[in-house]
């Protein structure tokens, strides 16, 4: 929440600088993953111990390292990092002069939310009514939780 608050009031002075980065370093962080996983599949595929296992031989295991261990793992999440950085990198390239007049639009809206100051200090009412709830879940739980087993007794007789 504290970090949420953070973003958007620099989005006012900064919106520019902070879009741009954050769409370069998504597009950077999904080119340098497609790296890495490019890399570990060679690296396994190069490997002498490291046979391809047929699907007879292949066992699900809760266990990740197992996976990690396949080269076939690395190959799919390659495939997978590498469309979505030529994706993303296509939207940026083509789509930038939209970009431009989104990043317009919300230094815009930072400015108005700037000058209306409660609706920054409104996201705090449904946290605080969430962390509410939340106690009198956790207090109604401990009450069930030790109320132990049920007796069934017959306290008055019908003879009376």
């Amino acid at each position: 929440m504290l970090v949420s608050l953070l973003w958007i009031i620099l989005l006012r002075f900064i919106s520019a600088i902070m879009i741009w980065f954050s769409l370069v370093a998504f597009v950077g962080l999904s080119g340098f993953g497609a790296y890495y996983t490019l890399n570990k599949y060679l690296t396994l595929r190069k490997s002498v111990d490291n046979s391809t296992m047929s699907r007879a031989e292949f066992e699900y295991t809760t266990e990740v390292s197992r996976y990690t261990e396949l080269e076939t793992t690395w190959l799919i999440l390659f495939i997978i990092t590498v469309t979505i950085f030529v994706v993303c990198l296509l939207v940026l390239i083509f789509l930038r002069k939209r970009i431009n007049i989104a990043i317009a639009l919300i230094g815009q809206a930072s400015k108005a939310v700037g000058d209306i100051m409660s609706t920054l200090i409104f996201p705090v009412v449904p946290y605080l009514l969430q962390l509410i709830f939340l106690a009198l879940f956790c207090v109604v739980g401990v009450l069930l939780a030790s109320a132990g087993k049920t007796e069934y007794r017959i306290m008055c007789s019908e003879d009376g």
